[in-house]
């Protein structure tokens, strides 16, 4: 049983990680199962709490992008790529630095940066007035989808190093 949770784990994970690239709020709900079946499976630690934390912004994410469909901010699909990219990123280089405020910290600004290149190269010039507001709508998602990314993936490092 460990082993098919492990490759839960592993399956969602590749989802999450591509659907970051294409819609937010899946993202995120991708990643908690992968941290769920890795936590399940014992081949990594997460406690109760750091899971209860993350259903929790699970939620929020999920909400916030229920209730603003009607809203939606027009942001290219390029400037999506920029995003996610710069939050992976980012979060790889906090994954490398070590610690769970260094994996945040690298994501979200990656997010940030990510979102500042796309603005200043090519087609994204056009779309400098927009620039927050895809941070905020598109950012938040990406960034709490690649915490949860780097987190499950600390834990599953970490305990098989042991």
């Amino acid at each position: 049983m460990a082993a098919f949770l492990l490759i839960v784990c592993a399956l969602s994970m590749s989802v999450s990680l591509v659907m970051a690239f294409r819609s937010s709020a899946l993202s995120v709900v991708a990643a908690y199962v992968g941290m769920w079946a890795a936590s399940t499976s014992r081949y990594a630690y997460l406690p109760s709490d750091v899971l209860l934390f993350w259903a929790v912004a699970v939620w929020v994410v999920v909400g916030i992008d229920i209730a603003r469909r009607d809203g939606r901010v027009y942001f290219p699909s390029a400037g999506r790529v920029y995003i996610a990219g710069g939050s992976l990123i980012g979060m790889l280089v906090g994954l490398v630095m070590g610690g769970a405020a260094a994996l945040t910290l690298g994501a979200a600004i990656g997010t940030v940066l990510g979102a500042m290149a796309f603005t200043r190269f090519g087609s994204g010039v056009s779309y400098r007035h927009s620039l927050w507001k895809a941070v905020v709508v598109i950012g938040l998602p990406v960034t709490v989808a690649m915490v949860e990314l780097g987190t499950t993936l600390s834990s599953l490092i970490a305990v098989s190093s042991r």
